[in-house]
């Protein structure tokens, strides 16, 4: 009948433009994920990018790191070297002092021994000169 054919003509338009709207939203989210996929191999890219350049940069800071290490330690190194000689002067002199000590105290024990002697002759000498102070006596 030709009441059907019209029906089915209407619906076969009203599924084509479904169809059509179909195809456009699908031609939209083509373009909106190309645009995506698009942007993030750009954000992909500048992150590789800026990973590189901090990896350079890292990089140079550690060498600078290094270098600042190396120059501390040799710093380090020529202080040690200057304390160890201060040292080293300062050693040999307290040793002339302890030998002169040892000078002036073997020496002090000598004259101590030689008053010791001394006073000991003095003391014979004394009673000598009482006994015969006795002796005048009498």
């Amino acid at each position: 009948s030709p009441w059907n054919v019209t029906r089915l003509e209407e619906e076969l338009q009203e599924v084509c433009a479904e169809a059509r709207n179909l195809v456009a939203q699908m031609d939209r989210l083509r373009t909106t994920e190309e645009s995506t996929v698009k942007a993030a191999r750009g954000e992909a890219s500048q992150l590789r990018t800026e990973l590189q350049a901090a990896e350079v940069k890292q990089g140079r800071q550690g060498l600078d790191k290094v270098a600042a290490a190396g120059a501390l330690r040799s710093e380090f190194q020529a202080e040690l070297l200057e304390a160890r000689a201060h040292f080293e002067t300062a050693n040999a002199r307290l040793q002339q002092e302890l030998v002169s000590a040892q000078r002036d105290a073997k020496a002090v024990r000598v004259g101590e021994a030689a008053r010791t002697e001394q006073t000991k002759q003095l003391k014979v000498e004394l009673e000598q000169a009482r006994a015969e102070g006795r002796q005048w006596k009498t």
